[in-house]
């Protein structure tokens, strides 16, 4: 790993049927679900990522990415610089 290499965290806590929208996301950005239950859709891809406790995902595409709550959730962005 490169010394001069940072990540950027943002940690979330969304309530039940709440959205996060992300814009212009880089490819190489993390969506992690840290608790709760979350529904991810990347722009430009048919597929939708549900994600639990411990799971996560890394955008493949440029584009727009939406989070959304179907419970309680707490969810960790972690974008690559």
């Amino acid at each position: 790993m490169n010394a001069n290499t940072k990540n950027a965290k943002l940690d979330l806590h969304l309530h039940r049927r709440a959205f996060h929208h992300v814009a212009k996301v880089n490819p190489g950005m993390t969506v992690a679900c840290e608790e709760g239950l979350v529904w991810v859709t990347e722009a430009n891809n048919p597929q939708d990522y549900m994600l639990r406790p411990g799971k996560s995902m890394v955008i493949r595409k440029r584009g727009d990415v939406l989070i959304e709550a179907l419970s309680d959730a707490e969810v960790s962005i972690i974008h690559q610089n």
